[in-house]
């Protein structure tokens, strides 16, 4: 018998670790991959990708296209109603195809993110079954780049919200319907390493604690039929906002042994504690917390929102930043043709006019299909200073050019002040949102173009730089890293509307006084102002910065004209 029992633990000791070693899985609250080594998924979503959301790329919603509520094809009925369902099946693939793509996945990588969620259509997965094709290479591309991928059920049949009309919570039909997706997922991908864990439900609100718990154990258990490996991640309640009404008790009453919570923040006030109830609550429950969403707010609340999310005590919590590709406000900007912004203003008049002429279906379907080209990674705007907001570690303390060649002699844009934080990289009175609104319910921005910090950016049509600095109030300020040669200058100063008061420092001192800024012919008017004889003395890189003392103009570009001489060789650092 000794000699059996020797076998037996020598076999132990041969045999590989159970197959869950192998994957990501959860220990106590961390998250942590095959060998052991914990990890802090920080991670982008897909977006619009798999499940097209019409407000991503600047349409409202369908509404006059919706039909059951909750039914998540309101695009796919208006491209249909458009250009017919041929043609709409071809623009849906289109999209698919141009949307993400195997660049897409380096590039994030490259960022330094180490995880994608990737929002689902249900449908793609159990009619037919054509979201796999795409879900194989996503996974392939993110093995190679070494990149999570974390599959989200964002579109459900009956939608997510409780007063939804026949919602999933109250229609085992549509509880079946999702059920099955996830098992031919589960099925499918059991064996994937690269698969991060599965996000259940997106944002369930429905306030009852007994029927949402009992559609996760649901889902649990129909994932766990075919696949014991992976993570399964619930969401709370009310848009994923309350963890407590899942009704867990603590480490002795969870559903699953390799379970984690998520929760969603948008605009939430930042305080050292603003995430503290999640983060006991997780601990308390001895399970590791992912944000699986935040983002549509400032450049510095995003990376507050970080390193709230990053703090270890109790517990440190992975994020995931909405989205990749959208109209506004994330990494990247698709190109919208001409065209699609002529269907969007036939939508809108469709609303309120239901006998609104249709264009006609083929100048349609040619701009449905440029709209799908656009999303194209090399076709997209990439949003530097959102990158720098959500990768630099030091972005809240340190300023860095947001154009390192910024020169004197030359054209300095307004709208290229250095990357940073408010307080560090500029000054402006209204920076942040929350909740909706900044203080005093203002609005935090006013511009909402070309970057996604406080400071009021517009489009105009100037015709010699694509934005100006506008919504300008006293006491506000713009910091330029630029390199100078010394000299006499003409500085040149390109601006529209009522007019105000501004002066410049470089390297701390005042080299110009107040300059008053006359009125031009309106806000869309630029004028060139000059000041004469400017005398610059600072050699090499120094810091600019403008002030305004009062508000009432936009800016657009300053030129500074070197006027006392040639600049002698070696004089202006290369």
């Amino acid at each position: 018998m000794t000699r059996y029992i020797f076998y037996f633990f020598a076999l132990c000791l041969l045999a590989p670790l159970p197959v869950s070693a192998q994957y990501l899985h959860r220990r106590h609250t961390e998250i942590v991959d095959g060998a052991g080594k914990p990890i802090l998924l920080r991670g982008v979503n897909l977006g619009n990708w798999l499940y097209i959301e019409p407000w991503m790329i600047g349409n409202t919603h369908f509404e006059m296209f919706s039909g059951e509520e909750g039914k998540p094809d309101e695009m796919a009925d208006a491209v249909s109603d458009l250009v017919g369902p041929e043609r709409a099946a071809q623009f849906a693939k289109a999209w698919r195809d141009h949307a993400i793509t195997q660049v897409d996945i380096q590039k994030i990588a490259a960022l330094g993110f180490n995880s994608v969620r990737v929002p689902l259509d249900s449908r793609l997965f159990t009619e037919g079954g054509a979201g796999f094709g795409y879900l194989d290479r996503l996974l392939t591309w993110g093995a190679a780049s070494k990149v999570y991928v974390i599959p989200d059920m964002h579109g459900i049949p009956g939608g997510k919200l409780a007063w939804f009309k026949h919602s999933i919570y109250d229609s085992p039909e549509k509880q079946a319907q999702v059920a099955r997706a996830w098992s031919l997922i589960a099925a499918r991908y059991k064996d994937n390493p690269w698969i991060g864990g599965y996000d259940l439900v997106n944002e369930p609100a429905i306030w009852d604690i007994p029927k949402l718990s009992s559609l996760y154990k649901m889902l649990i258990a129909t994932i766990r039929q075919s696949d014991t490996h992976h993570l399964v991640i619930a969401e709370g309640d009310v848009w994923g906002s309350n963890l407590g009404n899942l009704g867990l008790t603590g480490p002795g009453a969870l559903w699953d042994p390799n379970l984690a919570l998520s929760d969603h923040d948008y605009g939430a006030p930042q305080t050292p504690d603003s995430l503290g109830d999640h983060k006991r609550l997780a601990a308390k429950l001895d399970l590791p917390l992912w944000m699986g969403e935040f983002g549509y707010n400032s450049n510095p609340w995003d990376r507050r929102q970080i390193a709230l999310c990053e703090q270890a005590a109790p517990v440190a919590q992975g994020w995931c930043f909405w989205a990749w590709k959208s109209s506004f406000w994330t990494l990247t900007n698709p190109s919208i043709p001409p065209g699609y912004t002529q269907l969007q203003s036939y939508w809108n008049k469709r609303k309120t006019d239901p006998n609104t002429p249709k264009p006609p279906a083929g100048e349609a379907f040619a701009a449905l299909m440029a709209l799908a080209q656009g999303t194209a990674l090399d076709r997209c705007t990439f949003n530097r200073d959102v990158a720098d907001a959500l990768t630099r570690r030091d972005f809240l303390t340190r300023a860095l050019p947001f154009r390192p060649n910024i020169r004197i002699p030359g054209t300095l844009t307004a709208a290229e002040y250095d990357l940073g934080a408010e307080g560090i990289a500029y000054h402006d009175t209204i920076s942040t949102d929350e909740a909706g609104k900044g203080p005093a319910g203002r609005a935090w921005n006013s511009g909402w173009s070309g970057r996604n910090d406080g400071v009021d950016i517009y489009s105009h049509s100037d015709g010699e730089t694509p934005y100006s600095v506008g919504g300008i109030e006293p006491g506000e300020w713009l910091q330029y890293s630029v390199t100078a040669a010394p000299g006499s200058y003409t500085l040149q100063i390109r601006h529209s509307g009522p007019g105000g008061t501004l002066h410049l420092s470089l390297g701390g001192v005042n080299v110009t006084g107040p300059i008053t800024l006359p009125a031009t012919a309106g806000w869309e008017t630029f004028e060139t102002f000059s000041i004469p004889d400017l005398k610059i003395t600072p050699r090499g890189p120094a810091l600019l910065r403008l002030d305004f003392d009062t508000g009432g103009f936009n800016l657009s570009r300053l030129k500074f004209v070197r006027t006392s001489g040639k600049i002698a060789l070696g004089e202006y650092p290369s």
